[in-house]
C-alpha cells in the first residue's frame, strides 16, 4: 500500500493522472489527499519516499494539538497535558507515524474535526461550525468514511438546538456552515468520481468492500474472494478489476441483502474486535481500566455531558465500522485510539488525585493538588500504559513486516529497474514495493492453482513474475514456485535472493511465446542467490 500511494504521487506529477500501480487502471479506491500532498512535497524533498514520510510524521507530531484542546474543553489543563503527553509519546501513533500510510494524517484532520465538533455543540458559533466542516472535509478527502462525522455533527447540533428551544433559523445557519465548508472540499473530489463511474457517489470502496465481503461471507478464502479467477481466466475477484466496482456489485443490494450481510459480517469480526480492544496490549486492559475510571470518576456538568454524547456518538460509529469491516486490519483500530487516549488521560487525573487525597488522610495533612505525589502517580500509569503499547508493537503487522522485508523488496525492485530500464510489467502478489521501485505497471498473480495461474499468466503476458516469500500464504501455488521454480519453457530465473522460503525473493523473466525463440537458450541467468 504504501507503494501504491507513492506511485500515485508520481503518476500525478507526470501528468497522467490518478492512476494505480495495477494495470495503470484509475484509483477510485484511495480518496487523493494524501498522494497530492506527497507530490506537492517532493517539489522540496526530490524525493517521493520522504515526502510521504514526512507528512506522516508531521501530521503525528500536529496530532498532539487537537488532543490537548478537547481535553482543555472537556477536563481542564490538567487532563489535556496528560492527554497531549500520552499522544506524543504512544509507540502505536509514534510507529504509524514513520510509514507512508495515510493513518496519522487522517486522525490529525479526524481529532481537529473533532474538537471544532465540540465546540459547535455549544450553538453559539458560526466559525467553530465552519471549522469543524473544513477539518471533517480534509480527513474525508483521505479517507472518505469522515463523512459520517460531519453529519454526525450537525445532527447534534439540531437535537441540541431544538431541546435547548433555539431558533430554527440559528440552527439551519449553524448546519449550513458546516456542510457548505465541508462540501467546498469534497465537491471536487466527488466530481472525479462522477466522472470516472457516471453515478453520484461518495467514495469508491463500499461497494467493492461489500462485493468481496459477500464472496467472503459464501466460505471462500479472503484471497480467494479479492483476487480470484474462473476456470476460463475470467477475472472474478473485484480487486483485479477495482474501478469497476466502485459503482458496482453483482450482488443485490436490497434492505435484507443488506441486513444479512452486516449480520454475518458482524458476527465474523466480533471476536477480533474484542480480542484486539479488550486483550491486545495496545489497548487492553489498563487502557480500558483507565477509560472505565475517566468516564465515571466525578459528576458530569453541561458542558461534559454534551461533549461525551459527541464523543460516545463517534465511538459507537467507528465500532459499526469495523464490526461491519470485509476484512480487518489493525490499523483500522486506530481511529478508536485517540478518544480512548482522552478519556484514560482523565482516569489518570482522577487516579492522581485519588492518591493524594489518600496520602493527605494517612498524613493527617492537606497537601497541594501539585504534590509530588500526583505527579508520581500521573507518570506511573502513563508510564505503565505506554509500556505495554510499546510491547504490542512487536505483533502489528503493518509496522513489524515494514522494515526489513521492504528494504529486501527495494533492493530486488532497483535491481529490476537497472536489469530491464523503461517501461515494463510484472505480475506479483498484490504488494506494491517492488512493482514502484522498479517502475514497473503491476499485474496481479490470481488466486488458483498452479496450472491455471499459469494459463493466466500467458493470458497477460507480463515481462516479468516476481515471487515473494512472505506473501506464501497469500497464494497457493508461490511455495512451490519459489522451491521447485516454475515449470514452463517460457520463465527464466534471473533473480534470487535469500536463505529462505519465508524470506526469498525470485523473479522471473517470462519470454512471449511468439518470438519462437528458446529462452533457456539465448537468455542467461543473473542470480543473486546467497
Amino acid at each position: 500500500m504504501e507503494g501504491e500511494y507513492a506511485r500515485l504521487a508520481e503518476n500525478i506529477l507526470a501528468g497522467k493522472g490518478y492512476l494505480s500501480s495495477l494495470e495503470e487502471q484509475p484509483n477510485l479506491m484511495y480518496a487523493p489527499l494524501y498522494p497530492v500532498l506527497i507530490a506537492l512535497l517532493s517539489h522540496f524533498t526530490r524525493d517521493i519516499e520522504l515526502a510521504g514520510r514526512l507528512i506522516s510524521v508531521v501530521s503525528g507530531a500536529m496530532l498532539v494539538l487537537p488532543m490537548y484542546f478537547i481535553g482543555l474543553h472537556l477536563h481542564g489543563k490538567r487532563t489535556a497535558l496528560i492527554c497531549a503527553a500520552l499522544t506524543a509519546f504512544h509507540p502505536l501513533l509514534i510507529g504509524f507515524s514513520s510509514t507512508v500510510l495515510t493513518e496519522t494524517t487522517y486522525l490529525t484532520f479526524m481529532m481537529a474535526g473533532m474538537y471544532w465538533g465540540l465546540r459547535s455543540l455549544q450553538l453559539d458559533s458560526l466559525r467553530s461550525c465552519a471549522l469543524a466542516g473544513f477539518f471533517f472535509g480534509l480527513a474525508y478527502l483521505i479517507r472518505p468514511e469522515a463523512f459520517a462525522l460531519v453529519l454526525l455533527t450537525i445532527l447534534l447540533v439540531n437535537v441540541l438546538g431544538l431541546f435547548q428551544r433555539r431558533g430554527l433559523r440559528r440552527l439551519l445557519w449553524l448546519s449550513g456552515v458546516s456542510l457548505a465548508a465541508f462540501s467546498i472540499l469534497a465537491l471536487p473530489y466527488i466530481g472525479f468520481l462522477r466522472t470516472q463511474t457516471g453515478k453520484f457517489i461518495l467514495e469508491g470502496k463500499s461497494r467493492l468492500n461489500y462485493t468481496i465481503g459477500t464472496r467472503f461471507n459464501t466460505g471462500m478464502a479472503y484471497n480467494q474472494a479479492a483476487w480470484g479467477i474462473s476456470e476460463e481466466l475470467a477475472e472474478e475477484g473485484p480487486l483485479r478489476e477495482a474501478y469497476r466496482y466502485a459503482a458496482f456489485t453483482p450482488y443485490p443490494t436490497g434492505a435484507t441483502d443488506i441486513a444479512r450481510y452486516v449480520l454475518t459480517t458482524s458476527n465474523r469480526n466480533k471476536q477480533i474486535l474484542y480480542e484486539t480492544l479488550v486483550c491486545f496490549a495496545g489497548f487492553g486492559p489498563i487502557l480500558l481500566g483507565l477509560d472505565f475510571v475517566g468516564f465515571y470518576g466525578e459528576d458530569w456538568n453541561k458542558n461534559r455531558l454534551i461533549g461525551e454524547i459527541f464523543l460516545v456518538s463517534a465511538f459507537l460509529l467507528f465500532i459499526v465500522v469495523l464490526l461491519t469491516a470485509h476484512l480487518l486490519q489493525f490499523r483500522y483500530f486506530l481511529s478508536v485510539l485517540p478518544l480512548l487516549i482522552i478519556w484514560a488521560s482523565k482516569g489518570i487525573d482522577h487516579v492522581s488525585e485519588w492518591a493524594r487525597s489518600t496520602a493527605s488522610i494517612l498524613t493527617n495533612r492537606v497537601l497541594p493538588t501539585g504534590s509530588r505525589i500526583v505527579v508520581a502517580a500521573q507518570c506511573l500509569l502513563s508510564f505503565m500504559l505506554l509500556l505495554f503499547a510499546l510491547k504490542s508493537t512487536a505483533y502489528v503487522s503493518e509496522l513489524t513486516e515494514g522494515r526489513y522485508e521492504q528494504n529486501v523488496a527495494k533492493e530486488a525492485g532497483l535491481w529490476l529497474k537497472q536489469f530491464r530500464p523503461g517501461p515494463k510489467t510484472i505480475m506479483t502478489s498484490n504488494t506494491t514495493v517492488i512493482p514502484y521501485y522498479s517502475g514497473s505497471v503491476m499485474m496481479a498473480l490470481p488466486y488458483a492453482n498452479s496450472s491455471l495461474a499459469l494459463r493466466y499468466i500467458h493470458k497477460k503476458n507480463p515481462d516479468f513474475v516476481v515471487l515473494e516469500g512472505n506473501t506464501i500464504k497469500l497464494r497457493p501455488y508461490i511455495q512451490e514456485w519459489i522451491e521447485k521454480g516454475i515449470l514452463d519453457a517460457t520463465a527464466k530465473l534471473v533473480y534470487s535472493k535469500g536463505n529462505s522460503t519465508e524470506n526469498r525473493i525470485a523473479i522471473y523473466e517470462f519470454h512471449r511465446a511468439c518470438t519462437g525463440n528458446d529462452p533457456a537458450a539465448t537468455v542467461p541467468l543473473l542470480s543473486t542467490s546467497r
